[in-house]
């Protein structure tokens, strides 16, 4: 995977993007953990957009869990999108 600089040289937020190849067509699971804003896009369908409520603590608490997504075999474009909560607007990547 590739990390992409945000738009404008803004700071606290980083983007992987690479292709991961699928031999066999059929169900896979994905297990994550983030304590940071979070998104996660294959072939560009969003898989999976974690936001954090602002508290007044400048330490989130950590979410994680497990998502199945289907994926035909073949290659896969993935996207995966973080920044700190203080600068939680994923839009500086489009």
């Amino acid at each position: 995977m590739r990390r992409i600089q945000a738009q404008n040289g803004k700071r606290g937020a980083v983007r992987c993007e690479g292709i991961i190849h699928v031999d066999g067509g059929g169900n896979y699971e994905m297990n994550w953990k983030t304590v940071n804003r979070t998104e996660i896009q294959i072939d560009g369908r969003t898989l999976l957009n974690v936001y954090f409520p602002q508290t007044n603590n400048f330490i989130s608490p950590e979410k994680g869990g497990m998502k199945t997504i289907r994926l035909d075999p073949g290659d896969h474009q993935v996207k995966v999108t973080t920044c700190f909560q203080q600068n939680c607007n994923l839009q500086i990547f489009r």
